[in-house]
């Protein structure tokens, strides 16, 4: 951890503006948040030295997240187009329709949404804030019958912690943390992974919704 910390140092003498960083320990993703430097008057940062030198008077702050478990849930089926009936009769008939969905990510206060999509990208699973498609498709209506497309959201789920960290110096302080908070959850919907149906049981259509489609 502290040479990821010495690295991080390095970057924000460079640069004050990059305060957010994710990168690996032990194959763990973390996450660091407002990273902040705190210099001595012995030790300018017009003097670019390295946060590896003995002598430097250098301190640092940070927030710190870790994501120790995720996994993945599909959301309820809702309607994507409206009811279209066969005004054909006793043939099936082809519609073309447009079907619409929208999906947004659900977290509670404190959770890490940059992190979160670096934890699900992670995971193989590539998360928005909101996921909406509106597309054309084409369906069959059984003769005498109703149809309706329906979808569902692949979403994945995360427990969140963080942590305040600091480095008094450097050298034999080292790195000292709080303890992990409780868990912040969030739920971010995949990026096209959105799943389709086309219903045709009336028992099973909303006559009441288009689900935002046509």
């Amino acid at each position: 951890m502290e040479s990821a910390i010495e690295s991080i140092a390095g970057i924000s003498i460079s640069n004050q503006n990059a305060t957010d960083h994710v990168f690996f320990v032990d194959s763990n993703l973390i996450a660091i948040s407002n990273f902040t430097m705190e210099i001595s008057t012995a030790t300018p940062a017009t003097q670019k030295k390295r946060w590896s030198d003995g002598d430097s008077q250098l301190g640092a702050t940070w927030m710190e997240y870790q994501t120790p478990q995720q996994g993945t849930w599909w959301g309820d089926w809702q309607p994507a187009s409206c009811v279209h009936p066969n005004t054909h009769g006793d043939l099936p008939v082809t519609v073309s329709l447009t079907r619409n969905v929208s999906h947004r990510g659900t977290w509670k206060p404190g959770f890490n949404l940059d992190f979160g999509k670096s934890s699900s990208l992670h995971s193989g699973h590539e998360t928005v804030k909101l996921n909406t498609i509106s597309e054309m498709a084409w369906y069959a209506i059984p003769a005498y019958g109703y149809g309706q497309a329906w979808s569902q959201q692949l979403m994945v789920w995360q427990d969140q912690q963080r942590r305040s960290c600091k480095m008094e110096h450097y050298g034999p302080g080292g790195v000292t943390c709080g303890e992990w908070s409780d868990f912040f959850r969030g739920d971010l919907p995949v990026k096209n992974g959105v799943n389709f149906a086309w219903f045709t049981d009336w028992k099973k259509l909303d006559f009441n919704s288009c689900g935002g489609g046509t």
